[in-house]
């Protein structure tokens, strides 16, 4: 396992903990984690006791803008702990320097804004799925359909890695 993936299942393991704590603090908390990352937060944490209590079993902070500015657990993980997509772009560039070394020089931070299209190109997204699903099961499977929607994103105009980033999950 690369220090990229270990990234990356690390955000994913924030979402199981959240999820772990919700059920604790809320029956109808989503147990399926794909549909948990979607659940609104709002109607499950209905009072601020609930509120407080999930904080306290959760081990990343979370302040009342984090909840402000998000509607979805997935989003509150994004504000109080990183962004998935960071995590996303980290194993994307992996990937992508496996195939072409010369994107090795673009650096982590600025891989995001790269053309899609260059650092993506079809011939990896086989193996790019099967390392996101590695990492991110249940929230990305390996698959047809999972590298299609990958495809259609890069295939987008003007797309950057960081917007297909964003199509995943």
């Amino acid at each position: 396992m690369t220090a990229e993936d270990e990234f990356l299942k690390g955000w994913v393991g924030q979402l199981k903990t959240m999820q772990h704590c919700m059920k604790n603090v809320n029956t109808d908390t989503e147990l399926d984690l794909a549909k948990f990352y979607r659940q609104k937060h709002a109607e499950l944490l209905l009072n601020d006791m609930l509120k407080r209590t999930f904080c306290s079993c959760f081990p990343v902070p979370i302040n009342d803008d984090q909840f402000k500015n998000s509607s979805t657990f997935g989003e509150l993980l994004d504000h109080c702990y990183r962004p998935l997509d960071q995590a996303v772009i980290v194993v994307m560039r992996a990937v992508a320097v496996l195939h072409d070394a010369t994107l090795g020089a673009t650096p982590e931070e600025k891989f995001g804004s790269v053309a899609a299209a260059r650092a993506l190109p079809a011939a990896i997204l086989e193996e790019l799925g099967q390392r996101l699903a590695g990492d991110m099961s249940p929230l990305f499977k390996a698959g047809v359909e999972s590298v299609a929607k990958l495809r259609e994103a890069i295939a987008k105009p003007n797309a950057t890695v960081q917007s297909a980033a964003q199509a995943i999950p």
